[in-house]
């Protein structure tokens, strides 16, 4: 049942956050942060996928959004849940990858920047809580390599070669 009325929720966050107002758009973003914040509290189950749908409607205005002062804010808000509950991060992390991943084909190479350090201080800092999301960060990490910025495209390089090392190793064999 959760799962039918979020639906309908997140669809109104995301089309409040991509609302013409930027004032509306900002506010609505803002409440979806602090309701992420507080729903990631709880631990989610292995199998269960509602971490990912509660953070999709980021995702979409992460996507559609014009103004680059809301995909701003919407980076800044991944990169403040991330930091605020990486330990409680389950099916959450494939949104997460998404909006940094959609982040590294921005035009604006500011948006693609404040991405790459991002996903850069997850791959040294916290490599260890993304093994099992191993998959998702070397895609997302692929898609700064494509980056129309040629520094962030060869940090990004170096941080996959980085990663094999860490496959290579042995690592992420328990993923």
């Amino acid at each position: 049942i959760w799962s039918n009325v979020w639906g309908v929720l997140g669809d109104n966050f995301a089309q409040a956050g991509l609302h013409p107002n930027p004032r509306v758009a900002m506010y609505a973003i803002d409440s979806l942060r602090q309701l992420s914040v507080k729903f990631l509290t709880k631990d989610e189950l292995r199998d269960f996928n509602f971490q990912r749908l509660f953070l999709k409607p980021f995702e979409v205005i992460m996507r559609e959004s014009r103004d680059r002062d809301i995909r701003e804010l919407v980076l800044q808000c991944v990169d403040m849940m991330i930091r605020a509950r990486l330990q409680n991060l389950r099916s959450g992390w494939k949104s997460m990858f998404s909006v940094l991943s959609i982040a590294a084909a921005d035009q604006e190479v500011d948006i693609c920047r404040q991405a790459f350090d991002t996903v850069l201080r997850l791959t040294q800092e916290h490599f260890d809580v993304l093994v099992f999301d191993f998959t998702e960060l070397v895609n997302c990490l692929l898609a700064f390599v494509a980056s129309t910025s040629e520094d962030v495209a060869t940090r990004a390089l170096e941080a996959v070669h980085d990663c094999a090392k860490q496959l290579g190793s042995g690592v992420v064999s328990d993923a």
